[in-house]
């Protein structure tokens, strides 16, 4: 997490920057309880992979800083596990008995993560995901970090800052 706001904060080169991690979740409040993979995401994500989602919304700045707990499902879930109920976006649902609020579901040519990107699994559903200051403070290596270009940045420059942004993370 630390390392993604180092690279939020300091980097010039990148449009937006946003931050990804995996892990598994019971789900219910559809046919049975199953268990699924969840991102926990920026709130930016979305935005920064240029996706727009097929209904509802996606993830909202201050979704997580709220207490609101919202979730995103990829058009496959909702199909499969809910039936395509249209009334889908507004319904609660329970992630590890928590109940979520379904506030989007995404298009069905969209998967994540991208092509290439092996560090996570295959996400079924997204949660927002803010860090406090004890998860800023404590190296995790869970999250990965994806990036835009910036209009007119070229490859070569977005590298230059970026290798900046890795050396002020080692120097500490």
């Amino acid at each position: 997490p630390g390392d993604y706001v180092t690279y939020r904060d300091s980097t010039r080169a990148f449009a937006s920057v946003a931050a990804v991690a995996t892990r598994g979740y019971n789900l219910g409040g559809g046919a049975q309880p199953t268990r699924v993979t969840c991102g926990r995401v920026t709130p930016n994500l979305f935005s920064t992979l240029g996706v727009e989602p097929s209904r509802g919304r996606w993830i909202a700045d201050d979704d997580d800083r709220s207490g609101r707990r919202v979730v995103v499902l990829t058009h496959q879930l909702w199909r499969s596990y809910f039936g395509g109920a249209g009334d889908i976006v507004g319904r609660d649902i329970h992630l590890d008995a928590v109940p979520h609020t379904v506030v989007g579901v995404m298009p069905a040519s969209f998967s994540f993560p991208p092509p290439g990107i092996r560090q996570v699994g295959e996400a079924d559903c997204w949660v927002p995901t803010s860090f406090s200051a004890s998860e800023l403070a404590i190296p995790s290596f869970d999250f990965i970090v994806l990036a835009r270009l910036a209009a007119g940045v070229s490859v070569e420059q977005a590298g230059e800052d970026a290798a900046r942004a890795a050396r002020r993370i080692w120097e500490g």
